[in-house]
């Protein structure tokens, strides 16, 4: 499965895998240039999430059953994130070999 299906099937929209991926991909090339070392993706990824975790925009604990969105009653944000940091980690590094 590739990563476009893989992020359709926890639910993600597609486009926030290659959003993120050029977040690394400016520290990589900023880092490269400054001669300077360069983190692999697993690493900067866990700075990624402290660093939205910080700033309220992302969740510490993935739903204990299943999507969030399934469990979000009719009518209501669901407030879960719909996949957790090792599904987003591989949806990243899937993207990176492509």
């Amino acid at each position: 499965m590739n990563w476009r299906d893989k992020a359709l099937s926890y639910g993600l929209d597609p486009e926030e895998v290659p959003r993120v991926y050029d977040r690394y991909t400016m520290h990589r090339s900023y880092n490269e240039k400054m001669d300077a070392a360069v983190l692999p993706i697993a690493n900067w990824y866990k700075w990624y999430r402290i660093e939205k975790l910080s700033e309220g925009h992302a969740m510490t604990q993935a739903p204990a059953e299943g999507c969030s969105v399934t469990e979000a009653s009719p009518g209501q944000i669901p407030t879960g994130p719909l996949a957790t940091e090792a599904q987003f980690l591989e949806l990243l590094e899937l993207y990176g070999q492509r």
